[in-house]
């Protein structure tokens, strides 16, 4: 009886070491950007495992050992059945989302005047855009509503830097200008004066200088007189400039004017162009009392 209850248990154990497990995972989610992958180990099973996708456009999969490899493929969800020999199984339920994509702008390069602003687009991204420059001391930025704003600080060059989400980057080269100080000299040339109807008087070797404030220029004929008329010094200051295929332009500006030592101001308007060192410049002084309306125009080189 004691043999036989020996043979018993023994043959009772054997029967428990032979009865198979279940399938076990370490997780049964899993998500994935398509065109990666993720790994999720078989914790314990039976051996002989396999796996299958519900949808292999969206995931695929493969059995390395004890680890079940999925592939995003595309945006969305799939199903991953594990089995094993025994038969037993597993779900893993994956969630595909979309590859990050690269940061395109609108342009990478961008010219910038001190003071002043320019803005670039970002045209794709992943979100959460952020911006560095590489010296703020030349040029700064921001974004705003998924655009890079850059300010202008100092004349010199800057590389911006900007990040999304997803760690992706691009790079804007940025120039920082100021033609206003390009432009600031003292030009030597012919001035014509003409009152009212009458004949253009000329004037040979008159001086007149361009000065820059900041980003504006000014506008400096000093002692300016025809014939026995003394008007005085004619200073027009905070002039915008711009610059056009090599031209810069000193866009109409109107300001009052102390002449004859006070006795009148005058609302001055000066326009002009600077290009390859020479001053194109009309200066418009309007109705002087006595005398009327006096147009001059400039044009001289650098010097």
């Amino acid at each position: 009886m004691f043999v036989f209850s020996l043979g018993l248990t023994f043959t009772a154990c054997s029967s428990d070491d032979d009865d198979p497990v279940n399938l076990t995972l370490e997780n049964g989610t899993a998500s994935v950007e398509a065109g990666s992958e993720v790994t999720v180990k078989i914790t314990d099973g039976n051996g002989g495992y396999a796996a299958k996708s519900s949808a292999e456009a969206t995931a695929t999969v493969k059995i390395d050992g004890s680890n079940v490899v999925i592939t995003g493929v595309a945006a969305g969800t799939a199903d991953i059945t594990v089995s094993d020999k025994e038969g037993k199984s597993q779900v893993i339920k994956v969630t595909v989302t979309a590859a990050p994509v690269e940061i395109t702008l609108e342009k990478t390069e961008a010219t910038v005047e001190v003071g002043t602003d320019a803005t670039i687009a970002i045209t794709q991204g992943n979100g959460t855009y952020a911006v560095a420059s590489s010296a703020e001391a030349k040029a700064t930025a921001k974004i705003e509503d998924n655009k890079v704003v850059i300010t202008g600080v100092a004349v010199g060059e800057a590389t911006l830097t900007v990040t999304d989400a997803k760690g992706k980057t691009a790079t804007i080269a940025v120039t920082v200008v100021n033609y206003a100080e390009e432009i600031a000299a003292t030009y030597k040339g012919q001035l014509s004066v003409k009152l009212g109807e009458n004949p253009a008087i000329p004037q040979e070797n008159v001086e007149i200088v361009l000065g820059a404030t900041g980003n504006k220029a000014k506008v400096s004929l000093l002692n300016f007189s025809f014939e026995t008329l003394m008007l005085g010094d004619i200073v027009v200051d905070n002039i915008p400039v711009k610059e056009a295929n090599g031209t810069i332009t000193l866009e109409p500006t109107t300001a009052p004017v102390s002449l004859l030592g006070g006795a009148i101001e005058a609302e001055v308007t000066v326009q002009g162009t600077v290009k390859d060192g020479n001053l194109i410049l009309d200066i418009d002084v309007p109705a002087i009392p006595m005398v009327g309306d006096i147009k001059v125009a400039f044009d001289g080189d650098k010097i």
